[in-house]
């Protein structure tokens, strides 16, 4: 029995950068990272997922192409429902976000941010919005983005174009009654406390960080031990948040990470 007709009692959520970028260094062992990450997504009911790039368009970069499709293929024989975003041109990559649910999509969106740093300008990064049908007339929403890595006043205003694109997108009594949870990297370091963090947080007083009332906020990037990437979910729902964990994937056999992010889980009671 399909999950959209069952009981919902609970659902596992996982936001991950998985490290599939075709620009600069690319980075190794793509393949058997898709692969080690492909073990790990049963154990989910819905991913927000970054930096799984499409390069160019028609038969440029097949490898880039491929990878994607590999995910797409594997999580639709897991019968996940998913939202991709439009193909790039020639030279230039997709946004690199995608969403798999095993709920249906019944409505999603994706914008792409005006505002950008110049050694952005190829990414076409932006705010990807699925609107999800859950059992017994349920919604969520799942609003994922990857912002600017460079510089934190391109970031403030990519963060402000959420906001807009938000309430453009739900109407005023989804934006009242429905969970919304803000997710991906957003590449702010929580964990210093940086004046960035604080003006995100400012920027969106309909939401709480589902690490605010731990002690400090956990590393989701080791190479900098710092945490870049964030779940934020609609003040009014935060009591349904049983566990948010760190998740360290890695291949079952290889040991080896899946990325150099680790990716950030909860548990939802709705």
């Amino acid at each position: 029995m399909s999950a959209a007709i069952t009981q919902v009692q609970s659902i596992q959520f996982l936001t991950q950068n998985l490290w599939l970028t075709n620009t600069g260094r690319p980075p190794k062992r793509k393949a058997e990272r898709i692969q080690d990450f492909l073990f790990h997504i049963n154990k989910f009911d819905i991913l927000a997922l970054q930096e799984v790039f499409l390069f160019g368009d028609g038969g440029w970069f097949v490898n880039s192409a491929l990878n994607k499709q590999i995910i797409l293929d594997h999580a639709k024989k897991m019968n996940f429902h998913y939202i991709d975003t439009p193909k790039p041109s020639l030279f230039c990559q997709d946004s690199g976000l995608l969403i798999l649910s095993r709920y249906p999509i019944v409505e999603s969106h994706f914008k792409r941010f005006q505002n950008c740093s110049l050694s952005e300008w190829i990414n076409n990064k932006g705010v990807l919005h699925a609107k999800i049908q859950l059992p017994n007339d349920k919604r969520l929403h799942v609003i994922t983005t990857h912002l600017d890595a460079h510089q934190s006043s391109i970031r403030q205003l990519q963060i402000e174009e959420l906001k807009e694109n938000l309430k453009s997108w739900l109407t005023k009594e989804e934006q009242e009654n429905d969970p919304v949870i803000l997710c991906g990297d957003w590449n702010i370091d929580s964990i210093l406390g940086e004046e960035s963090y604080v003006n995100m947080m400012n920027t969106l007083p309909d939401f709480d960080h589902i690490f605010d009332n731990t002690k400090q906020h956990p590393i989701t990037f080791p190479l900098n031990n710092a945490c870049l990437d964030h779940i934020l979910i609609s003040r009014k729902y935060v009591k349904s948040i049983s566990q948010c964990n760190i998740e360290e994937l890695r291949g079952f056999e290889s040991q080896q990470p899946i990325s150099d992010h680790y990716g950030v889980s909860v548990k939802l009671n709705l």
